[in-house]
């Protein structure tokens, strides 16, 4: 649709361009014009004008169109859904297997993924199991921040991010620990959760009290 704009607007200014190109040759056609009560000059600024709106409607509707295109927001497929549960099991397994406790959408159970990175149970090359925790980071903030999973599309690409109500604000907790420990910035899982509480709390609207 884009592309499509951008091709009418280029025609339209070369039709302007050809049309400018005729009215200088025949510059010497003016007077008889004038005297047949059209000057050529009044007829040029019409023309003029109609171009200008023109074009400028066709560039803003192709500005929204690509910014339409530039972002997509969708819910969960059932493919995401599986994959994020499957996810949730990896990390469940070896919290139940070292710790023996799952995580189960608690703060206190932060302490387990910390205890995985600490002990080198999940080493920082693990992608996988990285962006697994991330995942259980986003579970805990959907339960007390109140947003939901979300699937957002852009020029970047795919992504599966937590949106706050119908806002257009957006985390991505997926890859909250893996891009921080796999570039070796060790901040503790509480803090980057810490910090993500804060972003969220700072776009959310004040409550009205009754």
């Amino acid at each position: 649709l884009y592309a499509e704009l951008k091709h009418r607007g280029s025609a339209l200014s070369v039709f302007y361009g050809e049309f400018s190109k005729a009215h200088s040759r025949s510059a010497v056609g003016a007077t008889s014009c004038a005297v047949r009560g059209q000057p050529i000059g009044k007829a040029m600024g019409v023309l003029r004008g109609f171009f200008l709106v023109a074009l400028a409607s066709l560039l803003t509707a192709g500005g929204a169109a690509a910014q339409e295109l530039e972002r997509r927001i969708t819910p969960l497929s059932k493919i995401d859904q599986r994959y994020m549960d499957e996810q949730r099991q990896r990390i469940n397994e070896l919290t139940l297997r070292y710790y023996g406790g799952r995580c189960w959408r608690s703060a206190s159970e932060l302490s387990y993924l910390q205890r995985l990175l600490d002990e080198r149970r999940v080493s920082e090359t693990e992608e996988l199991e990285l962006q697994a925790m991330g995942i259980l980071l986003g579970d805990l903030l959907a339960l007390e921040q109140g947003m939901e999973w979300i699937v957002f599309e852009d020029a970047q690409g795919r992504s599966r991010a937590l949106r706050l109500a119908e806002s257009e604000n957006y985390l991505f907790p997926a890859t909250m620990v893996s891009r921080r420990r796999m570039a070796g910035d060790r901040t503790p899982i509480v803090d980057i959760y810490r910090k993500a509480v804060t972003d969220i709390e700072s776009v959310k609207e004040p409550l009205t009290f009754q």
